[in-house]
């Protein structure tokens, strides 16, 4: 049976983090402008934001789009730097630089499936050579004094589950921290994540474990935490769906009640974003792609939205997106318009809309 209790904070290192949620990194979304985005709508209630996966290649080399994915600001703290590679110096090498620059956390990516990093060695293709990934995970923890984790998948395919592998590679060589996407590199995001393997890994490792898939609302949050025992949750293309999960969480953790976000609160999330994007620095056009990014998925949360949802992503500029987002708030079902994120069954597109789960993991 589930717990009835669950846990609301983790130790990362000797920093408690609380609440136990944090922003996944998503390459091509979680950059500055969303972490803050995300921050403020928690209103600074957000246990721990990580950069986007940056590559050990960019940064030997210096370049300058590398480096201004470690950036960060100090309201941001917490702040993890996660890096990929599959050259154990060189990952060595840019964990200490991310020290220099002021991380206050190092992860190592196991996760990532794209093709053109699984090719290098990088990300998942790290699954297929644990003896790699141990030497990677040695020379990085010797490089750094600050807290180190890795966030891997489960295993290459279903053939090959090895996260308990990586986990006893990462306990033994002194992570503080494991973080599991329940997925195989093989599923990419499709299917639904395998909290059961997650649950496994929990109960054989001695360092915290944080657990990662299909996580939108605040109940998920609470669901997986009671009945997998894993000390924290990561979310990642949930917080597309409803950016204000975190908010959510923060408010259900000290029982208080949650009101989903109403169309004024809906339009100026859109507004803050724009400006948060602007002030990075991007083009009319890219943040364009962002706002249909974010709204396209957000409108999911709100029944009866597929004619708004098709038009701002059929918007040839910023100004016709804005156009068409006030036209509906405006209109009587933007009035009327229910923010409803888990109505949304499946973050991926795919067929399947539940796995099978036998037994449930207890503290």
């Amino acid at each position: 049976m589930p717990n009835s209790t669950f846990k609301k904070s983790f130790l990362f290192g000797n920093k408690e983090i609380y609440p136990n949620v944090i922003l996944s990194p998503m390459s091509g979304v979680s950059d500055m402008a969303f972490r803050l985005l995300c921050k403020r709508l928690a209103k600074g209630e957000l246990g721990l934001l990580v950069s986007e996966f940056v590559s050990i290649e960019g940064i030997a080399q210096q370049n300058p789009k590398d480096l201004a994915m470690l950036n960060f600001l100090p309201e941001e703290r917490p702040f993890c730097m996660q890096i990929f590679g599959a050259d154990p110096d060189k990952m060595a090498a840019a964990a200490l630089q991310s020290q220099k620059l002021g991380a206050d956390f190092l992860e190592i990516n196991v996760g990532c499936p794209v093709p053109k990093v699984v090719k290098k060695g990088g990300g998942s293709g790290l699954l297929k050579d644990l003896p790699l990934l141990k030497e990677i995970v040695k020379k990085v923890r010797q490089a750094i004094e600050i807290p180190l984790s890795i966030k891997v998948r489960t295993g290459w395919d279903d053939e090959t589950i090895n996260v308990l592998e990586s986990a006893n590679i990462a306990e033994g060589e002194g992570c503080d921290l494991f973080i599991i996407h329940g997925r195989t590199r093989k599923q990419g995001y499709m299917g639904m994540a395998n909290w059961e393997h997650i649950g496994e890994v929990k109960q054989s490792l001695s360092i915290p474990v944080i657990g990662n898939g299909d996580i939108k609302t605040a109940i998920d949050a609470q669901q997986k935490l009671r009945d997998y025992g894993v000390d924290g949750v990561s979310i990642g293309r949930g917080v597309l769906h409803n950016p204000w999960v975190f908010q959510e969480i923060a408010q259900l953790w000290k029982d208080e009640l949650w009101t989903p976000p109403n169309p004024t609160e809906q339009t100026k999330m859109f507004r803050t974003y724009a400006d948060l994007l602007t002030e990075q620095g991007m083009t009319d056009i890219r943040v364009l792609g962002r706002l249909k990014q974010l709204g396209a998925r957000l409108m999911k949360a709100i029944p009866n939205s597929a004619e708004i949802r098709s038009k701002i992503l059929r918007s040839q500029s910023l100004v016709s997106f804005v156009d068409h987002l006030n036209d509906f708030y405006d209109s009587e079902a933007g009035h009327n318009a229910i923010f409803r994120p888990d109505l949304v069954e499946n973050l991926n597109g795919g067929k399947e809309t539940h796995i099978s789960e036998g037994c449930h993991f207890k503290k």
